[in-house]
């Protein structure tokens, strides 16, 4: 079969764009900790916030998991695991208008982080905009979410989801497999180098999934059925009850429009 090797190669640049990207703004060698703009606004360590002022939240982590768990109240928290950390080493946090922005320590922090102290659990309310920067910290969305748009990118970490409605996810990870239990979603992007792709597709408009040597499995496609371009050099494919359509794969009636590119990474649709 034919590889886009143009479109693949753009797939590996957006990647090493995000280590670039995240190493430079979040964090640089020897545990100097990067610059953030309006510093002095921001407010350090565990806090709860009115739901109803918040319409998105951008999360800028490095390292520790982040668990983002959806609330239907009033008060929400955010904390972290915070077993004597210092004021300067404590998350720090900012809302600009209706965005809550929260960082992993205070701007230009030089110093060490002890491990297992950053752990960070998030509260947020329905039908925000949520986006989530880290460089090797797992990302676990549990439970029933909804959202208007996830944009998440992850240099090492796992991103997993359990049930997702959104009208778009964005996910870049070079390394971190991702993994999403059942998704209602219009349009999904998935981009990585190496880490597996897993999704179940309970509806779905249009998706697109890019990897290069990440093997990509689809647990559940849409009632409507799916049609998978699966552009590839060496990868496998395992699957059965489908027909052919030129290149592409048609599953019952073929409504979800799915593109999977990938150099060696098998394609499995259960």
């Amino acid at each position: 079969m034919r590889i886009r090797g143009k479109e693949v190669r753009h797939g590996v640049l957006i990647a090493l764009i995000i280590i670039l990207v995240l190493s430079q703004a979040r964090c640089s060698v020897g545990s100097i900790y990067g610059r953030y703009a309006d510093a002095g606004k921001y407010t350090a360590g565990n806090f709860s916030y009115s739901a109803k002022d918040i319409s998105s939240v951008e999360i800028d982590w490095v390292s520790s998991d982040i668990k983002v768990v959806q609330k239907d109240a009033g008060t929400l928290n955010v904390s972290e695991t915070d077993r004597g950390l210092k004021r300067k080493q404590k998350l720090h946090w900012y809302k600009d208008g209706s965005k809550l922005i929260i960082r992993f320590c205070k701007s230009g922090f030089r110093g060490r982080i002890p491990a297992g102290t950053k752990d960070l659990t998030v509260e947020v309310p329905e039908g925000i905009d949520l986006t989530i920067n880290t460089v090797s910290g797992n990302v676990n969305l549990t439970g029933d979410q909804t959202y208007d748009k996830v944009s998440i990118n992850s240099v090492s970490g796992n991103v997993a989801f359990d049930t997702l409605q959104a009208d778009k996810a964005d996910i870049k990870t070079v390394s971190g497999e991702c993994g999403l239990d059942s998704c209602s979603l219009d349009k999904i992007d998935v981009e990585t180098v190496s880490g597996n792709v897993t999704a179940g597709l309970a509806e779905c408009g249009k998706a697109q999934i890019k990897t290069v040597s990440g093997e990509v499995m689809f647990t559940e496609l849409p009632d409507g059925g799916a049609e998978i371009d699966y552009d590839h050099a060496s990868g496998g494919l395992n699957a059965s009850g489908y027909s052919k359509d030129g290149d592409k794969l048609i599953f019952g009636q073929g409504k979800c429009k799915i593109e999977v590119e990938t150099m060696s990474g098998d394609l499995t649709v259960r």
